[in-house]
């Protein structure tokens, strides 16, 4: 999604990016939960995994908008949200990843 139009990718090819399994596992905690709140709620489960407080998807700006709520709550230096992009990149390098599988996971 760029400027809240969904879109594919630059080069219209299917990404595939690598899931551990702390995070599938995590995401099936998060998936419970939200299908709970929903029935509790009395409203469908929503068609996506981050929804606003009111059920709808998350749009770039109420992205933006609590990562930088999130960083002066934690008193961290504000960087653009896009900036964890190279954060991970670097991350993953410095961990010893192969840089042709860190570009991929990139979607470069």
């Amino acid at each position: 999604m760029a400027h809240g139009v969904e879109s594919s990718t630059k080069s219209h090819k299917i990404r595939r990016v690598d899931m551990t399994p702390q995070l599938a596992k995590t995401l099936q905690t998060l998936k419970e939960t939200r299908s709970l709140e929903a029935s509790m709620e009395g409203v469908p489960m929503p068609e996506y995994v981050f929804v606003t407080p009111s059920w709808t998807r998350w749009d770039d700006s109420n992205l933006r908008g609590a990562f930088r709520e999130l960083l002066t709550k934690a008193e961290i230096r504000h960087v653009r949200f896009h900036d964890l992009r190279h954060t991970y990149a670097s991350l993953m390098a410095k961990a010893g990843a192969p840089p042709k599988y860190v570009q991929e996971q990139l979607g470069q």
